[in-house]
């Protein structure tokens, strides 16, 4: 039964390496023991980062070639890379694998966002050097946040008639004719200073 089994899952693995051999000839590169070792590291696995990917090809492969590998499979599109906060894992393209989500497909959402901002049905909230996103004043009352520095909760607060007029006035007085405006006010939310104190 064991040789039946490895009979079959030899079998399979052929088409996936006979893809990957066909898109690195048509672009005019070899398979090389390297590109193969982080190609069969990928296949069948949920998304890898390079330290696991290190891990998994172990002594075979340096860090330094799994990086050149992984540029170039991203670049002919064999390997897509999938944003996780600051970081990133690497998976097979549809291409070599069947099209699936993740319980939440990154790419998906990354994608619908950038639409949504072009159309302007979402605004990007600059917090630090990261951002987070809210439907724009198309479909909500115009209104600016309050950002606390230590836990980063963002409370909405609408603004008055008298700082209206007078960032109005402030643009003029500047030389601009005010087409919109988002106002932050960044600093220490209750909940952060009671805790503190």
């Amino acid at each position: 039964m064991q040789i039946c089994r490895n009979f079959m899952y030899n079998c399979n693995m052929n088409k996936p390496l006979e893809a990957l051999t066909a898109t690195l000839k048509s672009h005019g590169y070899s398979v090389t023991k390297s590109r193969k070792t982080v190609f069969m590291a990928l296949l069948d696995r949920e998304p890898q980062s390079i330290a696991e990917l290190t891990k998994i090809v172990g002594d075979t492969t340096d860090r330094a070639s799994i990086y050149r590998t992984l540029e170039l499979f991203e670049s002919l599109n064999i390997v897509e890379r999938l944003p996780i906060g600051w970081k990133h894992k690497f998976e097979l393209s549809d291409a070599f694998t069947t099209h699936h989500h993740h319980a939440t497909c990154i790419r998906c959402v990354y994608r619908t966002l950038e639409l949504f901002e072009s159309l302007n049905i979402v605004e990007r909230l600059p917090i630090g050097w990261k951002h987070k996103f809210e439907l724009s004043d198309v479909f909500t009352t115009h209104h600016h946040h309050a950002t606390c520095i230590r836990c980063g909760k963002i409370t909405p607060f609408e603004e008055s008639d008298t700082l209206r007029l007078e960032l109005k006035k402030q643009a003029e007085a500047i030389g601009f004719i005010e087409t919109n405006h988002q106002l932050e006010v960044r600093g220490i939310c209750n909940q952060c200073r009671s805790s503190y104190a």
